[in-house]
């Protein structure tokens, strides 16, 4: 199935950008590996959702300078895949490319929904989205937060069904 090719404005992407990175938008380069990518996709996943945008730059004085989007569909393969491994039912996620008029290539936009389970990045931590921070999960203390917070127990399950004791008699 083809990913969705939105057209946006260079006025869209201006507002976009003067939204600035925070606790539910991220900007990557399109350079950035897909490891590193699971890191933003733990993070939104395990806190309250989120937007990233692949293919615009951390800086730059204008807007046309921060666009620096993938030469087509098929270079974003990579990036696309880790979606895909990290979200392995196609469920919690929706992506789609944007392209603008005047500015080169297609960025990939992709909307991260809040997940009912803890979600480790490829490099087995789990993080947690904060500010404009992704923050790893690795003390007890911590992931008990993330249980917590996504109504997961964070104690073993009682046993249960029937357990022979010492008390019954022996079957026949």
């Amino acid at each position: 199935m083809a990913i969705e090719i939105t057209s946006i404005s260079t006025a869209q992407f201006a507002d976009l950008l003067d939204r600035g990175e925070g606790h539910f938008l991220d900007f990557k380069a399109k350079e950035v590996s897909p490891a590193k990518l699971t890191k933003s996709l733990s993070a939104f996943a395990n806190a309250d959702g989120g937007e990233l945008f692949i293919g615009v730059l951390n800086s730059g004085a204008f807007a046309a300078k921060r666009w620096s989007g993938f030469s087509d569909a098929e270079a974003a393969n990579g990036h696309i895949q880790a979606f895909e491994q990290f979200f392995p039912l196609g469920t919690y996620f929706k992506y789609q490319f944007l392209k603008c008029e005047g500015l080169p290539g297609l960025v990939l936009h992709c909307e991260v929904l809040k997940t009912p389970d803890i979600r480790a990045a490829s490099d087995g931590v789990m993080y947690l989205r904060r500010g404009a921070q992704n923050l790893p999960q690795t003390t007890e203390g911590q992931i008990s937060r993330l249980k917590f917070n996504k109504g997961i127990p964070d104690r073993p399950q009682a046993k249960t069904g029937y357990q022979k004791g010492p008390n019954f008699p022996k079957a026949r």
